[in-house]
């Protein structure tokens, strides 16, 4: 009976230990990939409020061969050689403003590989730089220095704007400018407010008192009576001196 228990207990602890390890200790944890490496970086930028990342296919070509190069080369190293990270992503051609790259080699799950990186603070200063706006992974699996490993490689860009999107927003920017008048232009608007202005004051302009009016009513009326006058009395000694120039003709041939 005793025989029987222990059995039993030795047979249960086994099937307990099988089932422990038969798990993952971490249930987050999850394979590495280009989507997963992204979301993550996407994931730290937006919770502190910073654009997400897009994928580039030029970032993405870099940073799959800075990553072959590694494994086929067995070096893990930003600068190998006299070549940078800015001549892959140059022979990519990917022209930018800003670029950066983050390394990473024997992770074999995503979620630890990200929070190395962001315990690291170079390599954080990347993921959450506010100016990058693309970005492209590479991954490259095989041996490394007589061992099999996983290295990842994240390309960070700023691209240099196109030659259409330049010539959008100057088209944008010219249909907002509201252009600054010319001196001639300026000149004649001011010419033209200035007229305005003395037609405005002229049709303002008092017309005179009540005593003014009346005066110069005054004034006119005398001198049109005075010209009525001087011109009857030049037609009454016209007359007169017709009557006696004809009298005096008579008289002289009688």
């Amino acid at each position: 009976m005793l025989k029987t228990k222990i059995k039993k207990g030795i047979l249960f602890g086994v099937i307990g230990l099988l089932l422990i390890f038969s798990f993952p200790l971490n249930t987050y944890a999850s394979d590495i990939t280009r989507d997963g490496v992204v979301n993550l970086i996407n994931t730290e930028r937006e919770v502190r409020g910073i654009n997400t990342l897009t994928f580039n296919s030029r970032l993405q070509t870099a940073a799959q061969w800075k990553a072959d190069d590694m494994i086929q080369k067995d070096y893990w190293e930003h600068f190998h050689n006299g070549k940078s990270p800015w001549d892959w992503i140059k022979e990519a051609g990917y022209d930018y403003i800003d670029a950066g790259e983050n390394l990473a080699i024997d992770f074999t799950e995503l979620e630890p590989m990200h929070q190395a990186w962001m315990n690291s603070p170079t390599h954080r200063d990347n993921i959450v730089n506010y100016k990058y706006k693309e970005v492209g992974v590479g991954i490259a699996k095989g041996d490394f220095e007589g061992h099999q490993t996983i290295i990842v490689v994240q390309m960070f860009g700023n691209p240099v704007p196109s030659q259409v999107a330049q010539k959008e927003e100057r088209n944008k920017a010219s249909a907002s400018f509201t252009p600054i008048p010319t001196e001639k232009q300026f000149t004649a608007q001011a010419d033209e407010n200035l007229s305005k202005k003395e037609t405005a004051k002229a049709e303002n302009k008092p017309q005179g008192s009540y005593i003014q009016r009346s005066l110069s009513f005054i004034k006119n009326s005398l001198a049109y009576i005075f010209n009525g006058y001087k011109t009857n009395v030049q037609k009454g000694y016209a007359q007169f001196r017709s009557i006696i120039l004809r009298n005096y003709s008579a008289s002289a041939n009688n």
